[in-house]
């Protein structure tokens, strides 16, 4: 939520594109970070940094806690932000093209 919050607030999106997204919000399940998602989040940003995938850099932390999410519920993750190309074992669902 807090993710897609900011990217709403950095783009300066108006009132109805954030009621919008405020209604999507609301009918979204919020997946717990219990003990599982931290392991598969150590394990993850373990293998990120092994293979030298940027996702494992202090700056990313968000974006790894939710790429750990969407593995530990064995979900596709939905999403167009580039730091996800690539990432070991997620399924991503985007409309980038890998470069």
């Amino acid at each position: 939520m807090a993710e897609a919050r900011y990217g709403a607030v950095v783009a300066g999106w108006g009132d109805k594109r954030l009621d919008n997204l405020e209604r999507l919000i609301h009918r979204s399940a919020v997946l717990p970070a219990d003990d599982e998602t931290t392991w598969v989040y150590a394990r993850l940003r373990a293998q990120c940094r092994q293979s030298g995938h940027p996702l494992h850099q202090k700056q990313h932390q968000g974006d790894l806690w939710i790429a750990a999410t969407a593995l530990r519920w064995r979900l596709p993750l939905v999403a167009h932000d580039a730091i996800y190309l690539g990432c070991p074992e997620l399924e991503l669902l985007t409309e980038l093209s890998p470069s």
